[in-house]
């Protein structure tokens, strides 16, 4: 009799299973729920408060954004922006540094200058 019983209970477990995958796929608004519209509609979180035991040197930003002024008094309007400056070669070199490097049958020069002010000379 045990036998039957268990034949029974064996043929509504794909039932079972196929039911509890798809009821845990569901989810609000949908078989997902869609994170785009969490973002909008949250709040700036205050800023973060550190016990003063600790150095707030080491907590700081490592890449903080700058605050813009607006130009313009809509944001419609176009804004007159300078475009960022190149870096200047070799700028972390002395002003009077020249060293001549090879590498096989290939060698160069280099000058703590940036190219358009050494390459005319």
């Amino acid at each position: 009799m045990s036998s039957v019983l268990e034949q029974r209970a064996l043929k509504w477990i794909p039932l079972a299973l196929a039911a509890a995958v798809t009821l845990a796929g569901c989810a609000r608004d949908g078989y997902y729920h869609d994170r785009n519209l969490d973002y909008t509609e949250a709040a700036p979180a205050p800023p973060l408060v550190l016990p003063e035991t600790r150095n707030t040197q080491r907590y700081q930003d490592a890449m903080p954004v700058p605050q813009i002024a607006l130009q313009g008094s809509q944001l419609d309007e176009p804004a007159e922006i300078e475009p960022p400056q190149p870096l200047a070669i070799g700028g972390g070199l002395e002003p009077e540094y020249v060293e001549r490097r090879q590498v096989g049958d290939q060698s160069w020069l280099v000058v703590a200058a940036d190219p358009g002010t050494v390459w005319p000379q």
